[in-house]
């Protein structure tokens, strides 16, 4: 479900070719081999350079031959240049979904569909979907299968790269369908986020490039509200943290710090829907913000703020006042002057409030161009790639379609 927030040299970001009704002006070509960008390092856009909001593009994005998306997807940004919508699909005719990537490349004009099993194993998923970038030439997706998570990776050397199937089992004792969240606080780094099969919060990790994994971790007792689950890591700064909801409705947190995991409670019972997801994003290593769905079915949010590295602001007035369908929601950061949430509104449709530190004030509004209905209780996931672009999908109601929605400065 949830993706690693990847934080570039200062701050925040967090085959059957298949052609897709949504291309992007001005970017034709063919699709080539995987290739690996360097990472594009963001400008310091600031809040009055957003105050003419560039159009939004909104269309449904068919999966051919679908017959049917599983609950979670993970969109990513490997650089600037490549995009992924990594997603469990059951093609038409198979018993359950499988993983496949949706992949663009600058420089195509449409988007590449193809499953990432080639060899007949490691086909089945019934759980969650998480991706994690360490670097432009190393990314990690995950998936959940019964008890088990298995991955695919991807690696490049001289501007080329592949996707390989792992043999080793990232986690054994799982909860059968819980969410999974993924990040990397430095390149060598992975971890990886779950219910665990008694009900307790879950971490297996490596740190050795991917190679050694230690799985099955337990890292804080239960209950967790197995769909809440969204982390965030920093690779300039090591900074790792995980964020989830109990059943209560109570906002729990924990943090690697120099003498290992601490963590508490960072809202009471009562505050989060029961239905709500989390999102987290933090746009430096200066600032963290946490979206939820309260209980009056508005988004609101907590933060973090390193002058006041000991507290939690928990504002009581929601970010917007637009009545909200309780379910799946996103922020993104495409630079550390802005943050914007994704969410759907009662008519199940998109919804979107935006924040610049120079208004210093948010502002919503149903998202312009979005006429398709979404699923509240599937993923929902925005990724900024580069400064100035935000690109996001939520599950259509059709169950074979994602709803795809972009934004160019």
């Amino acid at each position: 479900m949830r993706s690693a927030l990847f934080l570039l040299t200062y701050g925040a970001i967090v085959v059957n070719s298949v052609a897709m009704v949504l291309s992007h002006s001005g970017e034709q070509g063919l699709l080539s081999n995987e290739t690996t960008f360097d990472v594009e390092q963001r400008s310091n856009m600031q809040g009055s350079d957003l105050h003419k909001r560039a159009s939004w593009t909104v269309a449904v994005q068919n999966i051919k031959n679908s017959g049917g998306l599983g609950r979670d997807f993970a969109a990513t940004a490997r650089s600037g240049s490549a995009m992924y919508v990594t997603l469990a699909n059951k093609p038409n005719g198979a018993s359950q979904p499988q993983p496949y990537n949706l992949l663009w490349q600058e420089g195509t004009n449409d988007w590449a569909l193809y499953p990432l099993s080639t060899n007949g194993n490691n086909i089945q998923v019934d759980g969650g979907v998480a991706t994690v970038v360490r670097s432009t030439a190393r990314m990690e997706s995950f998936f959940g299968r019964g008890n088990e998570i298995y991955s695919y990776y991807f690696s490049a050397s001289d501007g080329a790269g592949n996707w390989y199937s792992s043999n080793e089992r990232k986690a054994k004792a799982a909860a059968v369908g819980t969410s999974l969240t993924a990040s990397s606080r430095d390149p060598r780094s992975m971890e990886i986020f779950y219910v665990g099969n008694t009900g307790d919060l879950r971490h297996s990790y490596s740190n050795d490039d991917g190679q050694k994994w230690v799985i099955d971790q337990h890292l804080w007792d239960g209950p967790i509200n197995p769909i809440s689950l969204t982390s965030i890591a920093s690779t300039r700064f090591a900074q790792l943290a995980v964020f989830w909801t109990r059943p209560d409705g109570a906002i729990w947190g924990a943090w690697l710090g120099t003498s290992g995991w601490q963590g508490k409670q960072l809202l009471g019972p009562g505050s989060a829907h029961s239905s709500s997801r989390l999102t987290a994003i933090a746009r430096s290593e200066l600032r963290i913000n946490i979206f939820y769905i309260g209980n009056d079915k508005k988004v609101h949010q907590i933060y973090w703020k390193s002058e006041t590295p000991g507290t939690w602001n928990t504002p009581s007035e929601p970010i917007s006042n637009l009545a909200t369908s309780p379910g799946s929601l996103s922020a993104v950061s495409m630079n550390f002057n802005h943050q914007e949430v994704f969410f759907l509104g009662s008519d199940s449709k998109l919804k979107h409030a935006y924040w610049t530190e120079d208004a210093k004030v948010w502002k919503s509004e149903a998202l312009p161009g979005a006429s398709s209905a979404c699923q509240a209780s599937g993923s929902l996931e925005v990724v900024s790639r580069k400064d100035g672009t935000m690109e996001g999908w939520c599950k259509a109601t059709s169950n074979t379609d994602l709803v795809h929605f972009y934004y160019y400065a």
